[in-house]
Formats: structure tokens, sequence, C-alpha cells
């Protein structure tokens, strides 16, 4: 990995504006872009620490303030995070921004068009032309016009009654009045990132961590703080960070991390969640993959139900064309979400939420959780067999895996090795909060291949690959 280098960093800005003319544009906001254009052209490198804002500030003649506003800016993007007592950095993550569900563009490569995408992680389509069934049922049906009207923010009672007994399904008992509803994962972060927090509100993150959270964050002014332990943060370091910072909420992804495929423990479990009833943390508990466990552990919204979010999305369990997920609130927390639901969202698909119910009632829920549980099985077992030894042991058959690198590697370099090879893969740095250090590695979404036989076609390659260095 590249040493930090301390940098006499200057925008190629003129704080006065051209000669005879108005500046067009507040002088942080010259600043902050000419930082990002100097970060994307490669004259700033992930890793790089900036000069104290003084420092610059001094050289370029302006405020402190008019610095620290660009810095703040830059920050809250996620292209640079400041280290206590160490200084600023270019953060590891910051050529990765971008959405990571494009269709991937193959090139000229050794492999040209078209290659296996082993990058954004897709659900199974298995149980697609069985949810379509039941689709079609609702359509034949005399009351289908009622799903077609307005409903309240919160839902119909019937359906939230369907999401109560899915939660239950996953280990965790709620009434179905604690539950709202919103359209899939990505949506139901917004709705309690921005119902619940304020911009500048710190949150603790793992290390590496989801990209869409990362994306959410900087895009309502919320300030991510990688707290460290691998795969999971620490509780040991999350109580040191909430007496050194103001610390306001925590995310976790602990049936199955995002993107290591790891497992809290119990033991784990409940020190985590001693900590977030100590400080009184709001936490956002993804539960995207924990129907994947036969055998669900308690959940941190049953460790820490006072201060615990819960997001379950039927998207990867039932069908991706189902844009719905619960959320289970505590009541303290129900009229901020309550509220952020009528405002951002209005409602959610009747239609969608309907078939939902039905899937769950009848019982169809869980044959394609099976179905999907034991293709996934298959999938990880060929990619062991096709990766001995490189992969990170996972505790359940997951979507994606975690490609472990040696140090001849860096995340970014493999995903574009990996790329000219025929393999979309995504390197550790889209997943790093801040400025964390990472061991190199890689994501592999196994779901996303069509069948088996696409996949071990791009395991193939990428053992060959890492075989090859």
């Amino acid at each position: 990995m590249n040493q930090p280098v301390v940098l006499s960093w200057q925008p190629a800005i003129r704080p006065e504006g051209a000669a005879g003319e108005r500046r067009e544009e507040p002088l942080y906001l010259a600043i902050a872009g000419a930082m990002e254009r100097d970060i994307a052209a490669g004259l700033l490198q992930p890793g790089d620490r900036l000069p104290p804002q003084r420092e610059l500030a001094d050289r370029l003649g302006v405020n402190l303030s008019t610095v620290t506003r660009a810095f703040k800016l830059c920050e809250m993007k996620g292209l640079i995070a400041g280290v206590v007592g160490r200084g600023t950095f270019v953060a590891a993550g910051a050529l990765w921004a971008g959405p990571m569900l494009n269709p991937v563009d193959w090139g000229t490569g050794m492999n040209a068009g078209p290659g296996v995408d082993l990058g954004a992680s897709h659900p199974l389509y298995l149980g697609n032309a069985q949810v379509a069934g039941v689709l079609k049922q609702i359509c034949k049906k005399t009351g289908l016009p009622e799903l077609l009207r307005y409903t309240g923010p919160q839902g119909r009672p019937r359906h939230r009654r369907s999401a109560a007994l899915w939660l239950e399904r996953l280990g965790l008992r709620r009434p179905p009045e604690e539950i709202l509803v919103a359209s899939g994962l990505q949506n139901a972060l917004a709705l309690s990132l921005a119902s619940l927090f304020r911009a500048g509100d710190k949150m603790a993150v793992d290390g590496l961590t989801y990209p869409g959270l990362k994306s959410l964050a900087a895009l309502l002014g919320i300030r991510l703080v990688p707290v460290p332990g691998w795969p999971f943060l620490a509780a040991e370091a999350l109580e040191r960070h909430c007496r050194l910072e103001q610390i306001r909420g925590i995310y976790l992804g602990p049936d199955c991390h995002n993107p290591t495929a790891c497992r809290l423990s119990p033991g784990e479990r409940q020190d985590l969640a001693g900590v977030i009833r100590a400080n009184n943390l709001v936490c956002l508990e993804d539960a995207t993959y924990s129907w994947l466990d036969p055998a669900p552990l308690p959940p941190l919204a049953a460790l820490a139900p006072e201060q615990t979010v819960y997001i379950s999305t039927l998207s990867n369990a039932f069908c991706p064309g189902l844009r719905i997920s619960f959320l289970a609130a505590p009541r303290r927390y129900l009229a901020a979400l309550t509220e952020g639901v009528a405002d951002v969202n209005v409602m959610s698909s009747p239609l969608d939420l309907e078939v939902a119910s039905q899937v769950i009632a009848g019982g169809l829920a869980g044959r394609l959780v099976e179905e999907k549980r034991l293709e996934l099985g298959a999938r990880n077992r060929l990619a062991e067999k096709a990766l001995p030894g490189a992969l990170l042991p996972a505790a359940l058959p997951s979507q994606f895996r975690w490609l472990r690198l040696g140090p001849e590697w860096n995340g970014r370099d493999f995903e574009q090795a990996a790329l000219r090879a025929g393999v979309k893969v995504f390197g550790s740095g889209r997943f790093v909060a801040g400025n964390t250090a990472s061991e190199p590695g890689a994501r592999l979404a196994l779901s996303t291949s069509a069948d088996q036989a696409e996949l071990a076609r791009g395991l193939k390659i990428l053992a060959e690959l890492v075989g090859a260095s």
C-alpha cells in the first residue's frame, strides 16, 4: 500500500478572481472544486496528507473559515477524512465514487464482451415466476382497484401484520403498529437518516461498509466515523469513540457484513448492544441478508430495542421487483419516521405490498428462501473450490464473498486487471469508510451470474489472475 506523504498542496485558484472580473462562485466552493479535480486527476492520491487548514489559508491569503468550509464540504462528499491528532488525508475511497449498478463496459480487454459480472450483487431471480403468479391472481380479484388508491404512509393494517410475521421469521417480534413500510433498503436508509439525523451528525461504521450508506451520508451531510475492528467495529473502540467524539448513531449489518459476509457472534452482539444502550446511540440495523440464516441469532433490535431501527428488505429474499422494506422502530422514533415516510414517499405501492403480504401469509416466502439458500450454497462451494484458501470464511452461504489478495495487489488495480481479463469485481476501496487502512481485497458477487456455469467461468479467470501474480 502507498505510504501517505505530507503535501504542500495549493489549489490552482486566485482568491480575487480574474483581473477586472467578479468571481462567479464562493471562494470555498472554488477550493473544494479544485481539490475534487486534483483527486480525480491523480494529483492527490488516497492517503496523502493535506496541509493544515491555517497554513493553506495563509498561503492563499484568505480567511481560515473559508478553507474550513471547503474542507468540510469535501469531507461530506467522502473525498477527505480527518484523523484526530494526525491531520486531514485524502480518503481511501475517494477515487471510487459513482453508482455500482451501472451496466459493465467490457471495453476491448482480453475477453472483450460479454464478460462475467461479479461486481454488483444482484438477487437470485429464482422466485420471479412464482411471485408473478401471485400477482396474476391478485389482478383477477375484484378488489384490485382498492390497491391502486392512495393509502397512509404506514400502509394498510393487514400489510403490517404480514410484515410482523416476516420479521418474526428473522428472530424479531414486533407489534404491527411499530412497523413502517418503505421502498427497498436504500429508501429505508434515506428515510431513517433524514428523519433521525441532522447534517453534521456523526455515525459510527465499520472500516469497510455498505457503499449505499456512504453515498447517502455524503448527500445528507452526515459524517461517517470508521471505528477500529475487523471486519466489524469493536465494542471497546466504539466506547472510546463515543467518549472522544459526539457520536450520534451507528450502522451495522450483523448477520451478513457487506462486503465480507462475516457475522457477529452472540457475545459481540451483546457487547455492542451494551455500548449502544449506554450511549443512547441511534442504531440502524441492516437485516437485508438475515433471511440467509435458518436459525437466526438475536438481532440488535432485540438486545437494544429502544435504540434500534431494524430494516428488512424483500428484494433479495423474494423478488427484486418488489421494492418493499419493513422498518421496525421503537415508539420514540415512530413519529419522526412516519413524518419522513409521508414527506419523502407519501406511501409505498399498495399493490407491491399486497403481493408481498400474500407471499408471506401463503407460505411461498418459506419455499423461496429455502430454494435460494440451496442455490447459494452450491455457488459458495464453487467459489471455495476455485479459490481454495483465498476467500474469507463466511458463517452462511452468502450472495457475495471476500477475496483476500496478496501484498502485490491493491483493490483498485485488481479490479481493473480483472475487468481487462473479462470479470467485473469490486475492489476494497469501494467499501472503505474515511481513511481506513485495509488489507487488499475484492468482493465477488456470486449471485449475479445467470447460472453456475457462468459463475464457474468467471471464478476460473480470477483464479488464473491471482495465481499469475
